[in-house]
């Protein structure tokens, strides 16, 4: 099965990555190609939107644990959303969720503004 990946620019260092198809050893290549342009220090957040994710293999598993890795290195966070049930499952059997897991994109957003709030709320408190 092939894979298309599609990244959206939601706001400066902020990204909705959205994969369609088999995430395995014949195309994490092509998520990792696609993600590697927009992976440096001003990603702050990278939301990975997998409704239309139907397998995902080790491989693939690799290169979403690699980008949480580098954004944690860089103070920034993963988001993943929509996980078909067999993909979750893979993902539960090692254990390896990742801390940000949401049922929609609605609920995810409802999160990120909870974070920009408190982010406001410390600016704001801090008196600048």
């Amino acid at each position: 099965m092939s894979l298309t990946v599609e990244i959206k620019e939601e706001h400066k260092g902020v990204f909705t990555v959205i994969p369609c198809g088999s995430i395995d050893t014949e195309t994490y290549l092509d998520l990792e190609q696609k993600l590697n342009p927009i992976l440096d220090e001003t990603t702050k957040l990278m939301i990975f939107d997998m409704t239309g994710v139907s397998y995902i293999s080790s491989m693939g598993l690799g290169v979403i644990f690699n980008t949480k890795n580098f954004l944690d290195k860089h103070e920034g966070s993963l988001i993943i959303s929509n996980l078909q049930p067999q993909v979750k499952k893979v993902f539960s059997i090692l254990q390896a969720l990742p801390e940000h897991i949401f049922k929609s994109m609605e609920e995810a957003d409802a999160y990120i503004t909870q974070i920009q709030r408190k982010e406001i709320e410390k600016r704001d408190g801090d008196g600048r």
